[in-house]
């Protein structure tokens, strides 16, 4: 059941990349979240559902206000390595037991660290490792 709010969507409707099922682990520390300050620099701890060239698919047992802007760090399995990114949250919804889904998009994409991320994500599509 979607939790209500205006950024609250499906998350396959505006996907751009192929999306690539894994988990592995972040941390994710909230920058900015407007209306929402005592969430502001918290970091929760989570894991992924599926990450692709220019996002990520998280689950977590906190809600994240929509539009929150936040720093990931996430720890791909070797060879692939650790990787310090920034998005926005795009959607948000609610799973049972307490739990959310969570979509980040990516901003900064010109970064040398988003060009290793998307050439990371786009080798093990290609090997067809997941």
């Amino acid at each position: 059941m979607p939790v209500p709010g205006p950024l609250v969507m499906n998350d396959q409707e505006r996907r751009v990349d192929k999306r690539l099922p894994r988990v592995d682990s972040v941390a994710v520390t909230v920058v900015s979240a407007s209306g929402s300050p005592s969430i502001e620099r918290r970091t929760f701890f989570c894991r992924t559902r599926d990450l692709s060239a220019s996002g990520m698919k998280m689950i977590l047992d906190e809600r994240l206000p929509g539009s929150a802007l936040v720093e990931l760090h996430v720890a791909l399995s070797e060879p692939l390595g650790a990787f310090k990114l920034r998005g926005r949250v795009a959607w948000l919804s609610e799973m049972d037991g307490g739990f959310y889904a969570v979509g980040v998009e990516f901003l900064e994409r010109g970064t040398p660290q988003m060009i290793q991320w998307g050439a990371a994500i786009r080798k093990v599509l290609a090997d067809g490792d997941s």
